[in-house]
């Protein structure tokens, strides 16, 4: 007798869910590892930007020029700030779909627990069965045997 486990499609769909939350998790990383790539370009730049203004400053330049580059600067400072932000906001995104994941990967290991349980279940009936039918057919063989003796 076959092995039918009656909540398959629930231990299917639960293997499902865990898999979209695996999904979930490395987009969550992905866009984290952007963020923080975009958050490190724009600290270049900005370093790039100090330098020229060190440079601008000690060759003879502009006050228009220096305020210039003063206003990028700010400009560049305004975007770090915001890309900081982007930056927590991805980084609770992850901790949430880790989160996520660890729960959807309990939930399916509870149901293929349960699923080896009933399985574990089923072998133990199918012996004895099996036991059985031999004891019945060693009864049947011994009286059959007894029968014909004189």
């Amino acid at each position: 007798m076959r092995f039918h486990y009656p909540f398959q499609k629930i231990v299917d769909l639960k293997n499902g869910e865990k898999t979209q939350a695996e999904w979930r998790l490395s987009e969550a990383v992905r866009k984290l590892s952007e963020e923080e790539i975009s958050l490190h370009r724009l600290f270049t730049e900005r370093e790039g930007l100090m330098n020229q203004t060190g440079e601008e400053a000690s060759r003879r330049t502009t006050a228009s020029r220096l305020m210039q580059l003063q206003t990028y600067l700010q400009h560049i400072d305004l975007q770090i700030a915001g890309k900081r932000e982007n930056v927590r906001i991805a980084e609770r995104n992850v901790t949430e779909r880790r989160l996520g994941l660890s729960q959807k990967t309990l939930e399916e290991k509870v149901w293929l627990k349960a699923k080896e349980q009933a399985y574990r279940r089923h072998l133990s009936m199918m012996r004895k069965r099996e036991q059985a039918e031999l004891d019945e057919i060693a009864s049947a063989r011994r009286r059959a045997a007894e029968s014909v003796r004189p």
